[in-house]
């Protein structure tokens, strides 16, 4: 019995004393922490990188929260970028708050639908017919109204006249006759002009019972001058435009708009040339991105300068020049686009004159004739979905998909998501090549001799090769893969540690302790891990934080030189774009310093970190 418990005190005394031993282990570490922590936190060059680490540690990992990852995930999909809208090298908005003259900013828009006519049953319902008859003929509905005023009411369908009438206008407007109106409000407060216009619309399945279409795009400005996109008169489209905006009717001007050729034909074989010059719709055109289409003013503008019948030209031009009697010069090219934002002088045309302030409205004027009796037909084929004026834009603005593109991407979202995988590249290569220089060059020091002889060598030759030329070659062949770089930073970076190491191996290997741990016949492996490393520990922390700069930079240079992963978005992509997109040529400063400006911090951040703590835990630099 008294063996028995000898032994379970024997077992209890060992566990105890183990249990003790781990608890006073980490009772040393963690006093050995705060007094570390209590000396890091009076460096300021230590605080404000660890600082700044921590804040591009918290946006690698919420950029789902605060970022948008489908920009990123579609950075290189034009129809995703197409159909986003956002303009090509718009500046960032915050341009205004150095800038004299201001951008307008970049503004999604949602039309107001108003119907203005819709006209049922037109082959059967006299009075229908006769509503549509006082708009398209007066003179015959002046005589016919007297008519049907002999005519007993139930004798109007089978009347032959009536029925004649009703005929004759179901076969040119259908048997439903239909125009709405989409109402763009704009509210321009700026001093340069929008950059571009763009209006978009869904394209929907044309329904067989739909006999005509079609589209105008008025141009409505604040002092109320209606500029037609189209050879109209802008004296009646003002009036028209006015009675619109202000009772949502055409009133007195409906007329207008049941004359089929004021509008461009978007189903007619035989449609006018001049609305495929300036529209495209896809049912006949090849400009079709995705399921959207679009008018763009900048489109309207070129081809306008292009148009070659002067008096096609003049009638568009004709609201800016009849007022000061100013005549077509051949040869001129006309800035129709500015001159829609300006007030009125003679030289608004050459895009000069102080802005015009205020509510814009475009109107977008569709019709839709039907040849259905029964039941309620679809929609007309066109529905806007929005417009877009586009300026500056977001926190950094905007780059340029391609040379000719109009579209571009969201730099903000990229120089975020950016943040995530150079701390990636920097981290993972820095302390993965740190970690392996270090054992090297301990086992290289330790042992000594012909074992330190050859690894030395070795070292030294492979830290003689030009890391650059032999990663840009490496990189080309092996692959353009994020993780390739990594790998090939780690194969080439865990050189430069290795001699410092050694020599730190060499001296520490003398050590009292170490003899000591020998002697009693501790085998090679424990005393490295043991005694040696833990000694080279502080050095290695240091070294990887002043590493990761470097890391970045490396894998920065070459995705700049078009050799990294084309897949994911990092700085050195973005800066790689820029430099093939002309960024600098097209003055896009802010496609060229936020990427720079981003690696300088991360490299500062570690920098400062780095060297707090090589001054910290380096005992030769320690004051």
């Amino acid at each position: 019995m008294s063996e028995k418990k000898d032994k379970k005190s024997s077992v209890s005394s060992s566990i105890t004393e183990s249990y003790g031993g781990a608890s006073a282990s980490l009772r040393r570490s963690l006093a050995s922490f705060i007094e570390f922590w209590n000396v890091f936190k009076r460096s300021a060059a230590g605080m404000t990188g660890l600082i700044l680490i921590i804040i591009l540690v918290i946006i690698a990992i919420a950029f789902p929260v605060i970022g948008n990852y489908g920009d990123v995930k579609n950075w290189n999909n034009a129809t995703y970028i197409a159909e986003k809208g956002l303009p090509a090298l718009a500046p960032p908005e915050w341009i205004n708050l150095i800038s004299s003259k201001k951008w307008p900013v970049t503004k999604f828009v949602t039309p107001k639908e108003i119907t203005l006519v819709n006209l049922k049953n037109i082959r059967t319902n006299t009075t229908v017919a006769l509503e549509l008859l006082k708009y398209t003929n007066p003179q015959l509905y002046k005589y016919l109204s007297a008519y049907v005023k002999s005519i007993p009411k139930s004798q109007w369908e089978n009347n032959p006249i009536l029925k004649n009438m009703r005929k004759g206008l179901s076969q040119t407007y259908g048997d439903r006759f239909e125009v709405v109106v989409f109402d763009i409000k704009y509210d321009y407060k700026a001093d340069k002009v929008p950059t571009d216009i763009v209006i978009r619309w869904n394209q929907k399945p044309l329904n067989s019972l739909l006999t005509q279409a079609g589209i105008l795009v008025i141009f409505v400005r604040p002092d109320g001058l209606a500029v037609p996109l189209a050879p109209l008169n802008y004296n009646i489209v003002t009036k028209l435009s006015q009675s619109i905006l202000k009772n949502g009717t055409c009133g007195s001007y409906c007329a207008f708009l049941f004359n089929l050729n004021n509008y461009f034909k978007i189903l007619n074989a035989g449609r006018s040339v001049d609305a495929w010059s300036y529209y495209g719709l896809a049912i006949y055109g090849k400009t079709q991105i995705s399921k959207f289409e679009e008018f763009r003013l900048s489109n309207f503008v070129n081809q306008l300068s292009k148009e070659t019948r002067i008096n096609f030209k003049l009638s568009i031009l004709r609201p800016f020049m009849e007022p000061f009697n100013l005549t077509y010069s051949p040869g001129t090219f006309y800035r129709f686009g500015k001159a829609l934002f300006k007030k009125m002088n003679p030289q608004m045309l050459a895009g000069k004159g102080p802005s015009l302030k205020g509510t814009y409205h475009i109107l977008v004027i569709e019709l839709a004739a039907y040849n259905q009796t029964k039941g309620t037909p679809s929609q007309p084929p066109v529905t806007i979905k929005r417009a877009i004026f586009q300026g500056a834009y977001g926190i950094l603005g905007t780059d340029r998909i391609s040379a000719s593109s109009p579209y571009g991407r969201d730099l903000w979202q990229g120089v975020l998501y950016g943040t995530r995988w150079a701390l990636i590249v920097g981290l993972m290569a820095s302390t993965i090549s740190t970690l392996i220089g270090v054992i090297y060059g301990v086992i290289s020091g330790y042992y000594g001799g012909a074992i330190d002889a050859v690894l030395s060598r070795l070292a030294q030759v492979i830290y003689s090769l030009p890391v650059l030329p032999l990663l840009i070659l490496l990189s080309y062949y092996v692959g353009r893969s994020i993780w390739n770089v990594i790998v090939l930073l780690i194969v080439f970076g865990w050189v430069g540690i290795v001699f410092t190491v050694r020599s730190m191996a060499l001296q520490l290997r003398e050590n009292l302790y170490v003899e000591a741990a020998r002697a009693v016949g501790v085998d090679h492996g424990r005393i490295i891990f043991r005694y040696i490393f833990p000694q080279v520990l502080p050095y290695t922390f240091a070294s990887i934080a002043l590493g990761v700069p470097g890391a970045i930079l490396t894998e920065a240079g070459l995705s700049f030189l078009g050799l990294g992963d084309p897949n994911i978005v990092t700085w050195g992509k973005i800066l790689h774009d820029a430099q093939a997109g002309g960024a600098v040529l097209s003055g896009a400063w802010w496609w060229v310093v936020p990427p720079g400006l981003a690696i300088a911090i991360v490299g500062l951040s570690f920098v400062l970190f780095g060297y707090a703590l090589d001054t910290i835990l380096n005992p030769r630099l320690r004051r």
